[in-house]
């Protein structure tokens, strides 16, 4: 098994099985491209160019957006409360 913090029961802490990945920032295990943004999940993280970005492209910067308005909550009982409704 190859050391990685980037599993997705790592990332999404949805397992106490699975322990904590060391380090302060979220770490993702998935990535989706758009034209216009990105996106990382499961911290919901979005990357797109600043608005003084003439043309994009590599050599623009970046601007993240970390806000979220989604509440964290145990997966298996949301599943398991949605199951039985």
């Amino acid at each position: 098994a190859a050391p990685s913090p980037w599993s997705y029961e790592f990332t999404t802490q949805e397992n106490a099985k699975y322990p904590p990945v060391p380090g302060g920032d979220p770490k993702d295990c998935y990535h989706f491209f758009g034209a216009q943004k990105s996106l990382a999940f499961p911290s919901l993280r979005r990357y797109r160019y600043g608005q003084d970005t003439g043309e994009p492209g590599w050599d623009s910067p970046l601007t993240v957006d970390e806000e979220s308005n989604v509440r964290k909550r145990d997966p298996i009982r949301a599943q398991m409360e949605h199951f039985v409704r």
